[in-house]
Parts: structure tokens; C-alpha cells; sequence
């Protein structure tokens, strides 16, 4: 890598630069965007942290984390096992 470097001329090292901050800027955007996202189902459970526990109050815990998960997942933040997952088609665990 330090020779790759070293045989540069100074407008690839800058382009190189410029491709890497772009990348940079993009996953702090998709980070920014995931926050938001979560940002409203975390202000939903502090407002019912402190609330008596009923059936619909859990059923709509229930629904909350599944929004949880689905926008997760939506940002390439996979959980294991999925649903009909079958561990012997598994390449590489």
C-alpha cells in the first residue's frame, strides 16, 4: 500500500482524498438518518417507560419493536436466526 502511495501523482492522491471523504459523508449521512428514524420510537417509549403495564400497552411495545428491527434492518443490521433460517445452507457462520 505504502508503495501504491508512493507512485501517486498528487491529482490521484487527491482524487483518492475526495473519493475517501465522500464515502465518509455518505455513512455519516445514513448514520443521520437511521438516528432519525429510531429517534421517534425512542421518544414513543419514554413517554410509556413509566406507565402501568396492560395488554395494550404491551401489545403496542410489541408493534414498536418490531419497527425497531424493520428499520434496522432496512440500514443492513441483520439479526440471527430469521424466521424459516436453516443453519446446514449456511456457508460461512
Amino acid at each position: 500500500m505504502k508503495k501504491a502511495l508512493e507512485n501517486m501523482s498528487l491529482d490521484e492522491m487527491i482524487f483518492a482524498e475526495m473519493i475517501l471523504r465522500d464515502g465518509e459523508a455518505k455513512q455519516k449521512a445514513k448514520l443521520n438518518r437511521l438516528k432519525a428514524e429510531l429517534k421517534v420510537e425512542y421518544d414513543d417509549f419514554q413517554d410509556a417507560k413509566n406507565m402501568a403495564m396492560y395488554v395494550d400497552l404491551g401489545e403496542n411495545m410489541r408493534v414498536q419493536l418490531d419497527n425497531i428491527f424493520t428499520i434496522l434492518e432496512k440500514y443492513d443490521i441483520e439479526f440471527w436466526p430469521k424466521p424459516g433460517f436453516n443453519q446446514e445452507t449456511l456457508i460461512n457462520p
